[in-house]
């Protein structure tokens, strides 16, 4: 038998028996951090996986970046308390206007936005290949990535900062091979540093 304060959800909306008499009043809560950034992650994983990203190193870049945040703030997807508990349980504000069937649906998208993040984490920390673009053919989508990212953050990378995606021969390879990159000598340094030619990028 329900009593006051039992906690039920109906249509994506939640509702908390309270009041005298006892009624079901209707709980906009807001949701939790972890929750709210799973989303917004999920965009942007929901955008790659339909194909409707307008540039897919640029977001991958971005959701590295996302991801390492998140995880450095929330801890793994899989074992955040708060996200589990709203992925078994989901709802969302409701919106004026919008009816029950309408924020039913608007709540499954959530869902299945903030669901991504579960699989885009792995079980050992590492990104799916939607994240890094790494394909059954080989690392270079992953180089690619990697290269945006550190162009982003420090207008330029070396081929021993890629040595983590991959080997440096294969990276000299894929690097000399695309038209995407240029080297650009640093002055006082005998080394070669090479810049991604990206929109608007470093060495464009």
């Amino acid at each position: 038998m329900a009593k006051r304060g039992d906690v039920r959800t109906v249509d994506g909306s939640r509702y908390v028996l309270q009041g005298e008499p006892l009624r079901w009043h209707r709980a906009d809560e807001d949701l939790a951090p972890a929750v709210l950034d799973a989303l917004h992650i999920g965009e942007a994983l929901d955008d790659l996986h339909a194909g409707q990203a307008k540039n897919p190193e640029m977001v991958r870049a971005g959701l590295v970046e996302d991801l390492d945040a998140f995880v450095a703030k929330h801890g793994a997807p899989d074992s955040n308390k708060a996200l589990r508990a709203w992925l078994a349980q989901p709802s969302m504000p409701n919106v004026d206007g919008v009816g029950p069937a309408e924020h039913g649906i608007r709540v499954d998208d959530a869902r299945r936005r903030a669901a991504r993040l579960l699989g885009a984490v792995g079980d050992d920390g590492s990104y799916s290949d939607l994240v890094t673009g790494g394909n059954r053919a080989g690392g270079a989508a992953s180089l690619d990535t990697m290269a945006t990212k550190l162009s982003l953050e420090a207008g330029g990378f070396t081929v021993d900062q890629l040595g983590m995606v991959a080997a440096p021969d294969a990276v000299l390879d894929h690097l000399f091979a695309s038209p995407a990159y240029a080297v650009a000598a640093l002055e006082a340094q005998l080394g070669e540093r090479l810049c991604h030619r990206g929109r608007g990028g470093p060495g464009r």
